[in-house]
């Protein structure tokens, strides 16, 4: 018994080290820009669990749900995901501006030799960024 309250209080100092997934899990909270990146990310990947968790707009998730729904009928269309958010994967951010609870990032990427600049809003939500 003591020693399985010893080794379960090791692994839980462990997890707490600066350096280990959980001790980053818990302390990293992702910049405005950071969600938008990992949200282009997720659905580059076509992990639309994960692109659900970065918005805010009931639309927005239910278009996402939609996608999810026909990649699953039409399984080619998932190359065609990849290939329209690859190039945002990798978009440079311009400026990141934030005043309070709300944030405005810009952004550009290039698809072909075409550069398109966008913006997005954003809002803290549970104190975790997420797209409006």
């Amino acid at each position: 018994m003591m020693k399985k309250t010893l080794l379960l209080l090791a692994v839980a100092v462990l997890a707490m080290l600066p350096g280990s997934d959980l001790y980053a899990a818990q302390k990293k909270v992702l910049s405005p820009a950071d969600t938008i990146k990992a949200f282009h990310t997720a659905m580059a990947n076509c992990d639309f669990a994960s692109a659900k968790k970065y918005v805010e707009a009931d639309e927005m998730k239910k278009m996402i749900a939609a996608l999810e729904t026909l990649i699953k009928e039409v399984p080619s269309l998932k190359e065609d995901t990849k290939k329209d958010f690859t190039p945002l994967v990798n978009a440079k951010i311009v400026s990141e501006k934030i005043t309070g609870n709300k944030a405005t990032v810009v952004f550009t990427y290039a698809k072909g030799k075409k550069t398109t600049k966008e913006t997005l809003n954003l809002k803290k939500r549970n104190n975790i960024w997420v797209i409006e």
